[in-house]
């Protein structure tokens, strides 16, 4: 005999404040989906897409509110609190096996669709997003260089870093397996986040989600494989099982590069250099102005930056002349400049306290970081089926000793076909214990599957 779960969709219509909106949820118009998780099997698969609920709203004067247009932003009857960024939870409850308001969805709303036509369907589409969404688009550049740091520190700081309405919820990170000598030397331009992050997780082949209910996990390789004890065994009464059939699965050969470092010995490297004629600023007027390193003896090659100078000396570090050219009146006197160090860009914010225009020059002194060239590492094996290549970079790792076991251990799992299933498919409702594992398994929990037909065992 079946069983069943109850479902509650609830907005976060003011700071802390959950409201159910169940009874305006139009199951009629599409179901209610949840996706989440880290897409694929693959080597580099080890950062998860930004998970998504979708479902419909009603918007006609049948709704809660009694009013048209109650989910309509652009309406005058829109609800308090209604738009883009609420925040939205799903969760269950199951009293066959003592489960109240498991949350398997926690994000904000990205996308609301009102149908229009006053005599139409009345409904509005909704979409949310976890937090992988916000750290896809939230900006790491202020960062400092941090070193002998292992990645889960790492990860802790650029979750520290960017903006307070793109942090999630909360965060559980496992310990780091590695130890970076340099991190956050390479985020010139507008890195992002969840750049950044995945950046640190694959150097150490760690894995990144956030869970049903919020929480963004970091889970390092050893919790990941060994140390991961199974929780729940599914042999044969699975609804459907997908395992991968193609010799475009299998890989026999990884070249696996590391990026070994050189650090200056002593702040003198001349970081960013503003030309003369450039950049100039108005009598009272206050600018700031971002400034990413480059090497010195190649301005095209960009770098990071240690040890950054941020006591300024006028006409060491900055000036101002009446003149592009430099050779007018030396207005530096009038000059306040001060510098914000980062591990690749600096941000100058210069005032010009007096009656005429300066034209500016800018210096930035510090140890120059550079990437002194890659390393390559390679791990084969022969195989029937021939020869098939993989390239994978890990950003941060320097150690060519970690390199060679992560190309051993990748060529040993993807040389087979063996413990690769890609899908698992089992109805909720058949059973108790189904419903119970449809509710509390999590990305990252180990589930034992064989299946007879395939020959998949364990």
């Amino acid at each position: 005999m079946g069983v069943t779960a109850t479902m509650k969709v609830e907005a976060e219509l003011s700071a802390g404040v959950w409201t159910d909106i169940t009874a305006d949820t139009k199951a009629a118009v599409g179901p209610l989906t949840i996706k989440y998780g880290i897409d694929g099997n693959g080597p580099i698969d080890l950062v998860a897409s930004p998970g998504e609920c979708s479902f419909a709203l009603r918007n006609d004067a049948g709704n809660s509110g009694g009013l048209q247009g109650y989910y309509s932003p652009q309406h005058t009857n829109c609800r308090s609190g209604w738009g883009f960024g609420t925040g939205i939870r799903v969760s269950f409850t199951y009293s066959g096996g003592s489960i109240t308001d498991k949350v398997k969805f926690r994000g904000k709303v990205t996308t609301i669709d009102p149908v229009p036509g006053q005599y139409g369907p009345q409904h509005v589409h909704v979409v949310a997003h976890d937090g992988i969404y916000d750290l896809l688009s939230a900006d790491a550049k202020e960062l400092a260089i941090f070193t002998d740091s292992d990645e889960s520190t790492l990860i802790g700081e650029v979750l520290d870093a960017v903006p307070t309405a793109a942090q999630p919820v909360s965060r559980s990170l496992d310990t780091g397996v590695g130890i970076f000598p340099v991190a956050f030397w390479n985020l010139q331009g507008k890195a992002k986040a969840l750049k950044v992050i995945s950046d640190l997780a694959i150097s150490e082949l760690g894995r990144v989600f956030v869970t049903g209910a919020g929480v963004f996990r970091y889970k390092n390789r050893h919790n990941w494989g060994a140390l991961n004890t199974s929780a729940v065994t599914i042999a044969n009464t699975m609804q459907g099982f997908v395992a991968p059939t193609s010799v475009d699965r299998l890989i026999n050969r990884f070249l696996v590069t590391a990026h070994p470092l050189s650090v200056s010995t002593a702040a003198t490297d001349l970081l960013y250099d503003l030309p003369a004629g450039t950049v100039s600023i108005g009598p009272g007027e206050t600018r700031e102005l971002w400034c990413d390193y480059t090497d010195p003896n190649d301005r095209q090659s960009k770098i990071g930056g240690a040890s950054v100078v941020t006591s300024l000396v006028s006409g060491t570090h900055y000036s101002g002349n009446a003149s592009p050219d430099g050779l007018g009146t030396d207005l530096s006197s009038d000059l306040t400049v001060s510098l914000t160090a980062f591990g690749t860009t600096g941000k100058f914010s210069v005032e010009n306290t007096g009656s005429a225009t300066a034209w500016l020059r800018l210096y930035i002194y510090g140890k120059a970081i550079r990437d002194e060239g890659a390393i390559t590492i390679e791990s084969a094996s022969a195989q029937d089926f021939g020869d098939r290549t993989m390239t994978v970079d890990l950003p941060y790792q320097d150690s060519p000793f970690v390199t060679q076991s992560v190309a051993d251990y990748l060529q040993g799992v993807y040389s087979t076909l063996a413990n690769q299933g890609d899908e698992l498919e089992f109805i909720a409702n058949e059973n108790g214990t189904f419903m119970t594992h449809a509710l509390n398994r999590e990305p990252g929990d180990e589930i034992t599957v064989s299946e007879t037909v395939t020959g998949y065992s364990s």
